[in-house]
């Protein structure tokens, strides 16, 4: 598990630094739309039903990477689609996150349910989101802005795995780990 997660993130970061170095700023934010789109893919086929799963999780994937793109070519062009309403949509995916997402998650529902619309939409929401916010700072904000975030990210995400190692031997919450004895 540990081996995955360093080569894919050594890969990951090896695409991120080249992307950033390139003196072209629309790299970039074609590299997190091609990301996102890949997380939207792999989402709906964790919470769509084995049926829509077959249809649906390809073309949804594809058409936000147009529509990513799309949106791209906008924003470079001096357009400010949907920059005004990114708070509107920051804002409803945080009340969804705080108010559904986190109850489901410690009241065990997240195992049961995971194949509903609900999570699929929500999914689609939270993906467009975060590629929208990293996108718009990148562009407002710079490299050094976006390296520092991400940073930040890898170095929480590898403390939570060293801490999990270490000090997750009790399942203290047995409904949101069900294969810890």
């Amino acid at each position: 598990m540990l081996k995955k997660r360093i080569l894919s993130s050594t890969f990951l970061l090896i695409i991120l630094i080249g992307t950033l170095s390139i003196d072209n700023r629309k790299l970039f934010p074609i590299f997190l739309a091609l990301i996102t789109a890949i997380s939207i893919w792999e989402w709906s086929c964790l919470t769509l039903s084995h049926f829509l799963k077959q249809y649906l999780s390809l073309p949804v994937s594809i058409l936000f990477f147009i529509g990513m793109l799309i949106l791209i070519n906008n924003w470079f062009s001096g357009g400010n689609f949907l920059v005004r309403q990114e708070m509107f949509l920051m804002l409803l995916t945080d009340f969804i996150w705080v108010f559904f997402v986190i109850p489901s998650v410690f009241l065990g529902n997240i195992k049961t349910n995971r194949e509903t619309s609900i999570w699929f939409f929500f999914g689609l929401l939270a993906n467009f989101v975060c590629w929208s916010l990293l996108t718009l700072n990148y562009l407002n904000r710079g490299t050094w802005f976006i390296i520092s975030l991400l940073g930040l990210v890898w170095v929480v995400d590898v403390l939570a795995y060293f801490l999990g190692k270490f000090f997750g031997k009790k399942n203290y919450l047995q409904k949101l780990a069900l294969e810890k004895p």
